[in-house]
């Protein structure tokens, strides 16, 4: 594409034939939507190859990484087939790659600006350079490679921009060597207590890259399970009916009004906490029912709000399985008046 000043950009598209992906299983033990503190996780993982057969346990690879927050789970979710399974960055990786930067970057050739293989040579071995290339993918400038100005990123958290630095930096340099696990065993998930936030996100992988074929090169296959905190703000939700979201909660809902999150695994789950918040009419502030698959699906939990802010509990029919799990809103009597806020639910395990 060349532009109306003669600027010149060439992107270009590898289609492989003929080596079919892996197929990599990942699996764990218990829940597979929620870490709570200091689980021990019980995993296993395989992978089989049309072409290679079945793979030996050696040959997968498998890592769990601890995210503080601001990752776009559609991002991973997109993208993650593709990951290469040896890289230890491939959290930076997958930023870069849902985002707009691929538009004025490539990884191994100049576009609008420099590749980021020439940045990680031109920063190799300077420790002050992350802290300065965070702040330049935030704030943007120029200057540097040319009259091109970078632009800012301000909607980027440090954390993340971070990310993407060192996995940038990590091109000019040998590839590290991976912390892995084997192929099955045991993780104690406690990175999340180092952390400045605890309400992050656990992302485990198995991967494994087979011998390619005739004329096509290797391919890695990857599995990616994200376990999240059992804290769930209400107004992330999937979808909804007849609810208005202020001050990051649900601040008006009415008698069958509904909160609904996608694909929750129940497995294991006791009971549910929700802080609710009273009316701001001063009616009743109704209750709470929690249902599988439907507004009108399974009853599984109730939780009664109460007439003063503070957190509600409520016991949990057993339940397997991975469900869409709705949040019902009712009232003793309709009466046309809003109910409860609700602010956040958090599951016990």
């Amino acid at each position: 594409v060349t532009d109306a000043a003669g600027a010149t950009s060439t992107a270009s598209l590898t289609v492989r034939v003929g080596n079919e992906p892996p197929a990599v299983t990942l699996a764990l033990q218990g829940n597979t939507t929620f870490f709570t503190d200091g689980r021990v996780l019980q995993y296993a993982a395989s992978a089989t190859d049309k072409e290679d057969g079945a793979a030996p346990a050696s040959a997968v690879v498998v890592q769990v990484d601890y995210l503080e927050q601001g990752f776009d789970r559609t991002v991973v979710e997109q993208g993650h087939r593709q990951a290469d399974a040896v890289s230890g960055f491939s959290v930076g990786q997958r930023l870069i790659e849902g985002g707009d930067c691929l538009a004025c970057h490539a990884v191994d050739k100049p576009s609008i600006g420099p590749s980021y293989q020439e940045v990680a040579k031109r920063y190799a071995g300077q420790a002050e350079a992350e802290d300065y290339l965070v702040q330049k993918i935030i704030q943007g400038g120029g200057g540097v490679w040319g009259e091109q100005a970078m632009a800012a990123h301000p909607q980027l958290s440090e954390q993340d921009a971070r990310a993407m630095v060192r996995y940038i930096r990590s091109l000019g340099v040998e590839a590290p060597a991976v912390p892995r696990l084997p192929a099955a065993g045991t993780y104690r998930l406690d990175a999340h207590r180092r952390a400045e936030n605890s309400e992050g996100m656990y992302f485990v992988r198995a991967a494994f890259t087979d011998a390619g074929a005739e004329g096509s090169e290797p391919i890695t296959g990857q599995q990616l399970i994200v376990l999240r905190h059992p804290k769930i703000e209400a107004e992330v939700f999937d979808r909804s009916e007849r609810v208005l979201v202020a001050n990051d909660a649900i601040a008006r809902a009415y008698d069958g009004s509904f909160i609904a999150f996608d694909g929750i695994d129940l497995t294991g789950v006791t009971a549910v906490t929700a802080f609710t918040l009273p009316p701001s009419t001063g009616t009743d502030a109704g209750r709470l029912e929690l249902r599988l698959d439907a507004s009108d699906g399974p009853l599984v939990g109730t939780i009664n709000a109460g007439a003063r802010e503070g957190e509600v509990r409520a016991a949990l029919q057993a339940t397997e399985g991975v469900h869409d799990l709705f949040i019902v809103f009712r009232a003793a009597q309709d009466t046309g008046h809003p109910l409860a806020q609700l602010d956040w639910l958090r599951v016990e395990l």
